[in-house]
């Protein structure tokens, strides 16, 4: 009866299949695909505990595969390996909406813009094309997106000059913004998808060292008569950030409250800073 019992236990243990690899997953990436996309979607909470021996069987993965998973994801910052303790899930990351700067789903964070430069730059042939305009300098305004006080993003927006600059306090949530920064409806927003590496700057005002991978988003905004509003340009850091397309789920409908200031003194009813041509 005792050998029944440890030859039960023998086939269901990650090894009993296979040997040591057999038909089971052996490349670390698609485990490490896995594991990511479970911590973002929530299935693996922050401060939860990541065991070997259930990962090996809930994935039907190799034990190498799962170990140097697990490493990577250590040195992306997603998890924290101890010695005791075992794996330990660190940062869940933040999910954002594709085309839009609010809050895909989870908690309603609190979300801050802040503008850190805004002032009139010499346009460029790309911009005049994808703004339809013949115009020979356009506005620029940079600013952050930070949560619970952490920078995620970086955002550098180009449109005419014939739009104020002024700041913004309201909902994270593109159409609000555009509603109320430009007094247009947004209708359309062409949206692109890449990676690089920080320059010193922008690693600076992510703070992440330089040369750390960042996704790009790059979009263009248009109203409801097709009219192109805005280009936009913004960097996240690849450690927080996924974008996400779709419905929100319910606990983002109700976009989170957004803050925007300039940092700087106030002039006017707006709350704007003057901006000078060069």
């Amino acid at each position: 009866m005792r050998e029944n019992v440890i030859m039960r236990e023998r086939a269901t243990h990650p090894r009993a299949v296979g040997g040591s690899a057999g038909n089971r997953n052996t490349l670390s990436r698609r485990v490490h695909d896995m594991l990511l996309a479970s911590v973002h979607h929530g299935i693996y909470a922050e401060d939860q505990v990541l065991v070997e021996d259930q990962l090996i069987a809930h994935l039907d993965a190799s034990r190498t595969a799962v170990r140097e998973a697990l490493r990577k994801l250590a040195d992306e910052g997603v998890v924290e390996r101890h010695p005791r303790s075992g794996t330990i899930v660190v940062n869940t990351g933040v999910r954002i909406a594709l085309e839009d700067i609010r809050l895909a789903d989870g908690p309603p964070d609190e979300m801050d813009i802040v503008i850190t430069e805004q002032r009139t730059v010499p346009s460029t042939s790309l911009l005049r094309t994808r703004l339809s305009t013949s115009d020979r300098r356009l506005r620029m305004v940079e600013n952050t997106f930070a949560l619970k006080g952490a920078v995620i993003g970086i955002r550098t927006a180009y449109f005419r000059c014939s739009f104020e600059a002024v700041s913004y306090d309201g909902r994270a949530a593109m159409s609000e913004v555009a509603a109320r920064f430009f007094g247009r409806t947004v209708s359309r927003i062409d949206t692109s998808i890449g990676a690089t590496t920080a320059d010193a700057r922008t690693a600076r005002i992510l703070g992440i060292a330089e040369g750390s991978a960042v996704v790009v988003r790059n979009q263009t905004f248009y109203d409801s008569h097709e009219r192109p509003i805005q280009i936009a340009f913004d960097h996240y850091r690849a450690d927080r950030v996924t974008f996400v397309h779709g419905r929100p789920s319910t606990a983002a409908v109700a976009s989170p409250h957004l803050h925007a200031t300039t940092g700087g003194r106030r002039t006017d009813r707006h709350g704007a800073e003057p901006v000078k041509g060069e």
